[in-house]
C-alpha cells in the first residue's frame, strides 16, 4: 500500500510539473528611444529607435509570434515626406531588394531568431541572424525587407518583405503586421524570433512652406508611453506597456 501511495505521488508530480511546463507562456520586453519635444500645431520631426525581445520561462524555444502592433504616444507619421517607394510586392516578386531604392529606405535593423520546436528545448545552433531594412511603402505603408541569405548567420534562406501598416489614433501612431507563414515556418520547424532591434530615420520633406517629417512628435505629459500587442499562432494576445524616453 505505502509502495502504491508513493507511485501515485511520483506520477502527479510528474504530471505536475508537466502542466507547469506546458502553461509556461512567452515573457516579452520592449525599450525605445523617441524624440522628446513637438506640439500637434507644431510637431518636431525626429527619428527614433525600438527593440523588443521575447523568451520563454523555461529556457525553451518560445511560442511563434504571428501578428505585432507597435504603439507610440504623441506621434504622428507623414509617409508622404519620402517620395521614393518600394512594396513588399515588388522585393517578393523579384526575390529580393536588389531594385529598391536607397532613398526609400526608413529604417534599419537587425532579427534574431531560434529554429526549433516551440516549447521544446533548444539546441543552441539552429538559430538566424536577420538583416532588416524598412522601405516606404507608399501611402502609410512600410515593407520590412528580412534577408537571411548569409547562411552563415541564417540555417534558413530567408529573403522576404513583410507589408506593415502605419495608422494613427487618439494617443499617436501605430505600426502592426502579419509574419507569412512561410517565415514562422522553415523545414518543418517553428522560427521563433527572440530579439529585434531598429533604427528608424529622421526624414523631411517640403510640403508646400512648410516642413514635414516622415516620424514627428507632438509631444505629451512626463514619459512617453508605448505599447506593443504580441499575438502567438494560437490566438493568445498579450498587450505590453512601458516607456521610451521623455516628453
Amino acid at each position: 500500500m505505502r509502495k502504491m501511495r508513493l507511485l501515485a505521488i511520483v506520477v502527479l508530480a510528474v504530471f505536475g510539473l508537466s502542466a507547469v511546463a506546458y502553461a509556461q507562456t512567452n515573457q516579452y520586453s520592449f525599450d525605445g528611444k523617441v524624440p522628446s519635444g513637438g506640439t500637434k500645431s507644431k510637431p518636431k520631426a525626429g527619428g527614433f529607435t525600438f527593440n523588443f525581445a521575447i523568451n520563454d520561462p523555461t529556457g525553451n524555444v518560445p511560442t511563434v509570434v504571428k501578428s505585432y502592433k507597435f504603439n507610440i504616444a504623441g506621434a504622428k507619421i507623414n509617409t508622404s515626406a519620402v517620395k521614393t517607394t518600394c512594396t513588399a510586392a515588388k522585393i517578393n516578386a523579384a526575390g529580393s531588394d536588389d531594385g529598391c531604392s536607397s532613398k526609400a529606405i526608413v529604417g534599419t535593423g537587425s532579427i534574431r531568431a531560434e529554429i526549433g520546436t516551440a516549447g521544446q528545448p533548444w539546441d543552441g545552433t539552429t538559430k538566424c541572424d536577420l538583416k532588416m531594412t524598412a522601405y516606404n511603402g507608399g501611402t502609410n505603408k512600410v515593407a520590412l525587407y528580412l534577408d537571411g541569405t548569409d547562411t552563415t548567420k541564417c540555417v534558413a534562406p530567408i529573403s522576404q518583405a513583410i507589408d506593415a501598416k502605419w495608422t494613427s489614433n487618439s494617443s499617436g501612431a501605430a505600426l502592426s503586421f502579419s509574419v507569412p507563414d512561410e517565415l514562422r515556418h522553415q523545414l518543418g520547424l517553428d522560427v521563433s524570433v527572440t530579439q529585434v532591434k531598429s533604427t528608424w530615420k529622421k526624414l523631411t520633406a517640403k510640403k508646400g512652406k512648410k516642413t514635414v517629417g516622415y516620424f514627428e512628435s507632438t509631444g505629451c505629459k512626463g514619459k512617453r508611453a508605448a505599447s506593443v500587442t504580441f499575438t502567438t499562432e494560437d490566438g493568445t494576445s498579450t498587450p505590453t506597456k512601458g516607456t521610451v524616453g521623455s516628453c
